[in-house]
């Protein structure tokens, strides 16, 4: 569960590592799960980071992709994992980036982010 003020890693390779949580789309009530859009500020860049289009303070959308909170599916499997992670977008709703380096789980099929799935190491 992400609110305000949370803290997320992000999977992707836009240069982003450490992001804020400034607000969950109204849409998805206050609180965000897997799949939900989110408003995010970037707090940390990495280190070898071309910042043309990622800067530090900078707002960007971001789509949840993965929480330590366990979800249970309809087969009643419960998933989680380690970390709070998210991948930025566009408003056209594309990812910023070209990799995603971690595993993303099978609600953002049903949720259309195709393609962040397909850009992924595997599907959970």
């Amino acid at each position: 569960m992400i609110i305000a003020n949370s803290s997320l890693k992000t999977l992707d390779n836009s240069g982003a590592s450490l992001v804020g949580c400034i607000q969950v789309k109204k849409k998805y009530g206050r609180v965000a799960k897997i799949g939900s859009l989110i408003i995010v500020s970037i707090k940390n860049l990495r280190n070898n980071t071309n910042k043309k289009f990622v800067r530090k303070g900078n707002i960007f959308l971001a789509v949840l992709v993965q929480t330590k909170k366990k979800i249970i599916r309809k087969n009643n499997v419960g998933l989680s994992f380690f970390s709070n992670s998210v991948i930025l977008v566009n408003k056209q709703l594309k990812p910023i980036s070209t990799r995603v380096s971690g595993l993303v789980s099978k609600e953002l099929k049903s949720k259309k982010f195709m393609k962040i799935v397909s850009m992924s190491v595997g599907m959970v």
